[in-house]
């Protein structure tokens, strides 16, 4: 199954929620979702955003750039649903939701 979004409706999901949330959604890692930002130029927050948003420190984000010669406005991500996840995985995302770390 595959998603199709906006370099921008990414921008904003990813600004709006930490990757680890906004990966789950699609169900992929965090990392596989960096890489498609990375790769359609959107920028992502960095290492401890969270954290100081979390404390009312002062935070920057930066403007989505615009497009380069080449690139999409569309973004195609395969979209895993949770029960072909390999199963360590939905184990552990079971564990971690019933222990409430992941919302």
């Amino acid at each position: 199954m595959e998603a199709t979004l906006t370099r921008s409706e990414l921008y904003e999901m990813v600004w709006k929620d930490p990757m680890t949330h906004v990966a789950k959604r699609f169900g992929v890692s965090d990392v596989a979702l960096r890489k498609t930002c990375v790769k359609h130029s959107i920028p992502t927050p960095p290492l401890g955003y969270w954290a100081k948003l979390a404390f009312g420190k002062k935070v920057s984000q930066p403007a989505l750039p615009p497009l380069k010669n080449g690139e999409s406005e569309h973004i195609r991500l395969t979209v895993l649903p949770p029960k072909l996840l390999p199963a360590f995985v939905s184990a552990v995302l079971e564990v971690a939701e019933q222990q409430e770390m992941i919302p």
